[in-house]
Order: C-alpha cells, then sequence, then structure tokens
C-alpha cells in the first residue's frame, strides 16, 4: 500500500494492475497434499461401495490425476485514489485436484 500511496502522490491518476499470487512451491505443496487426501478419499468410498458385495480391494489398475486446478484471485476495481491509504484487497484463491482411480476387486 506505501508504494501505490508513494506513486498516486507523484502525480499518478491511474493503477492498472496490483496482484498477489501463491508461490509455485506453495501450490506444488497444496497440490501434491491435496492428491494424497484424494486417493485416499477414492479408496475409502471404494471399500464402502465394495463391501455389500463381499469385496475387497486387491490392487490398483490406473490413476489419472488432473491438478491443473489452480485460480489466482481475479482483478479487483481500481482503489478510491482520494483515500487517504490505498487499500489492498485480498481473495481466496482455489487450488484443486481430482483424482480417478480404477481398483482391482476380488471376493473376500
Amino acid at each position: 500500500a506505501r508504494i501505490i500511496d508513494l506513486v498516486i502522490g507523484q502525480g499518478a491518476n491511474r493503477v492498472d494492475l496490483v496482484s498477489f499470487t501463491v508461490s509455485q512451491p506453495v501450490v506444488k505443496s497444496v497440490k501434491e497434499s491435496l492428491i494424497e487426501e484424494a486417493v485416499l478419499n477414492a479408496k475409502t468410498k471404494a471399500e464402502i461401495a465394495i463391501k455389500p458385495l463381499d469385496q475387497k480391494i486387491v490392487g490398483v489398475s490406473s490413476v489419472i490425476v488432473n491438478d491443473a486446478g489452480y485460480s489466482p484471485s481475479p482483478m479487483f476495481e481500481r482503489a478510491d485514489v482520494f483515500a487517504s491509504s490505498a487499500p489492498i484487497y485480498s481473495s481466496d484463491q482455489d487450488i484443486s485436484v481430482s483424482v480417478n482411480v480404477i481398483f482391482l476387486i476380488a471376493d473376500r
């Protein structure tokens, strides 16, 4: 906010973009955690689904991971230049993954 205030104080009357994003190491770490959680969730759901069939999981045929889901915060309207200090807005940044797992099953 101080830098924006300084630039406005020097005569700038328009700020087109100030952007804050999550660092790539943080995005990578969060995605890895989400993938692990999604795979465990898939296994739990599969075990629940096959229990009444008297089946058990004996292996994995395939795992497909889609981890392209990262949405940085949207750009905001410019701040009112007459404010005593330029406000800095924050918003949620979405990081998501989806996992498709095909399990091998057999009789108990």
